[in-house]
C-alpha cells in the first residue's frame, strides 16, 4: 500500500515510510494537510461515529484544515439546524466549542510528531504560533515545543 519495504522476523511490529507518503492530495491535485497515524487508525478501526458528538468531532476534524469548523457548517453537513444540533449535543452533555477545542488539540498532538510548531498552528487555523502555544498549554499543561521534544525522546527510547 505505501511502497515501503517489508522486514520479516523483526524484533517488533511497525511500519516505517517517508513523511511525504502522508500528504493528502485533494481533488485539485495539490498537497494539503498531512495525514497522521491517527488518521489511519480511525479509518481502519473506527467505523462511522455512532453518537452525535462523535459525528461532530469527525466533521470538525475534516474541516479544520479549511478553517471551516463553524457550528453553521457542521449543522449543514448533518442536515439539521444549529439549534437542533446544540440540543442534540446538550443531551449528550457536550458543547460545540469544547468539541472543536478538543479536536484541535488532539489533531495538534498528532501533527506535532512530524511538523514544526508554526506549521501546526497554521494548519489548525490559529492566527499566530503564540496563540496556538497558549491554547495548547491551557489544554495540556505543556507548551507544544516541550510536547514535541517529549515525543522525540519517547520515539528514540522505543528504538
Amino acid at each position: 500500500t505505501y511502497g515501503c519495504p517489508v522486514i520479516w522476523n523483526a524484533p517488533r511490529l511497525g511500519i516505517q515510510f517517508e513523511t511525504s507518503c502522508l500528504q493528502v492530495v485533494n481533488r485539485l491535485g495539490s498537497t494539503g494537510i498531512a495525514a497522521t497515524v491517527g488518521d489511519v487508525v480511525r479509518e481502519r478501526l473506527g467505523g462511522p461515529p455512532e453518537t452525535i458528538g462523535g459525528q461532530v468531532a469527525a466533521l470538525v476534524r475534516l474541516r479544520l484544515h479549511r478553517n471551516d469548523a463553524s457550528i453553521d457548517a457542521v449543522a449543514r453537513s448533518l442536515d439539521m439546524g444549529v439549534r437542533t444540533l446544540q440540543r442534540s449535543l446538550d443531551s449528550e452533555g457536550l458543547q460545540f466549542r469544547q468539541i472543536v477545542n478538543d479536536t484541535r488539540i488532539g489533531r495538534a498532538k498528532e501533527l506535532l510528531a512530524t511538523e514544526a510548531v508554526s506549521a501546526v498552528a497554521s494548519m489548525l487555523g490559529y492566527e499566530t504560533a503564540n496563540n496556538f502555544s497558549r491554547a495548547f498549554k491551557k489544554a495540556t499543561g505543556q507548551v507544544p515545543s516541550a510536547y514535541r521534544h517529549e515525543l522525540g525522546r519517547q520515539h528514540r527510547e522505543a528504538l
